[in-house]
């Protein structure tokens, strides 16, 4: 069938054909719909979200909700739905929007596991104490000590990574503005047009 529809729709990209697909994939192949989702810009988009909830179908309507606009919503369905705060966390870094990551803290800052998660994911996205000072008072949240000493190796190892790029980066400037100052140091010969007829004639 997945072939079938393909080249159907190629020849016949309405959006009344593309709803009965987005249906058929829901129905009978749902590995997939996502990325025929992807893939197609011909289907309505309240139509496919209103098949994808009929169908409990979490990862497509995540990405549905997120091409209406409805980043809150999509925020939701991936942590209380599929309580995947991974994915949450790259869905708000493709958002590019620091909105969202307030949106991510709030709906995840009264799940105490879900709250230790975000702190190992958002290292280099987010400052961790950020989160930390955001937790309420009273909320335990599990294997908060180890999580806090792996945060603190990955942000060292990330520091000293960008501290040994940023040398590298100074050592090739410097090595390149020495060589460029070589080069401008070279005399160049300009010859004059009187030269013109002796170089030819050498030559010959």
């Amino acid at each position: 069938m997945p072939c079938f529809c393909n080249s159907f729709l190629c020849d016949n990209p309405t959006t009344s054909l593309c709803a009965s697909i987005v249906e058929l994939y829901a129905d009978y192949d749902p590995k997939m719909l996502l990325p025929f989702l992807h893939s197609s810009q011909h289907y309505t988009l309240e139509k496919a979200y209103e098949i994808c909830t009929k169908k409990e179908l979490l990862k497509e309507q995540v990405f549905i909700l997120g091409r209406m606009g409805n980043s809150k919503q999509a925020l939701a369905v991936i942590i209380n739905k599929l309580g995947d705060i991974k994915e949450a966390v790259e869905f708000v870094t493709m958002q590019n929007d620091d909105e969202r990551w307030e949106e991510l803290i709030k709906q995840c800052i009264d799940k105490p596991e879900m709250v230790g998660m975000l702190l190992e994911q958002t290292v280099g996205n987010l400052d961790p104490l950020y989160i930390v000072n955001k937790v309420p008072n009273g909320l335990e949240i599990p294997r908060l000590r180890d999580r806090l000493v792996k945060i603190i190796t990955d942000y060292r190892t990330e520091t000293s990574l960008r501290h040994g790029c940023n040398d590298i980066l100074k050592a090739d400037c410097a090595n390149l503005l020495i060589k460029y100052y070589k080069e401008a140091r070279h005399g160049i010969s300009l010859g004059s047009e009187e030269d013109e007829p002796r170089i030819k004639n050498s030559e010959k």
